[in-house]
């Protein structure tokens, strides 16, 4: 924007036009920048810079980019199926857990407290009074 008021050959610039929080007007013929609000004025200079980007990147170095990208994509999508596996297998191992104490608990029972059939002797019936 500031190169392009330059180029055009403009005396001036109203920043503040363009980013309502830079309160500044730059003076092409005095090379003075001024600040709205307060009226300091300071100097400026001009520097030759190169075009944008500054930096030309090869096609080989740009595919190298989005692999390394993609690589990190997958890595990431990776840890996460691994942290959901993870929660997976516990939840897995709790209900194990709880079912094998269950039975547990259904085998102490049975052990400790055979039921009245169990206790009466072979071919007697529940109901015989012998």
């Amino acid at each position: 924007m500031i190169e392009e008021a330059w180029s055009k050959g403009e005396q001036t610039i109203d920043i503040s036009a363009h980013f309502p929080g830079w309160p500044y007007i730059m003076n092409f013929c005095n090379l003075t920048q001024v600040k709205s609000t307060t009226g300091v004025v300071r100097p400026i200079r001009r520097t030759a810079q190169q075009a944008y980007p500054a930096v030309r990147l090869t096609q080989a170095e740009v595919a190298a980019m989005i692999h390394r990208k993609e690589a990190r994509r997958m890595e990431l999508a990776l840890a996460a199926e691994k942290r959901k596996l993870a929660a997976m297998a516990k939840k897995t191992w709790v209900d194990f857990c709880f079912l094998t104490l269950i039975c547990l608990e259904a085998e102490f029972e049975a052990v400790c407290f055979p039921q009245q059939e169990e206790q009466q002797g072979p071919g007697q019936d529940a109901g015989d009074d012998h």
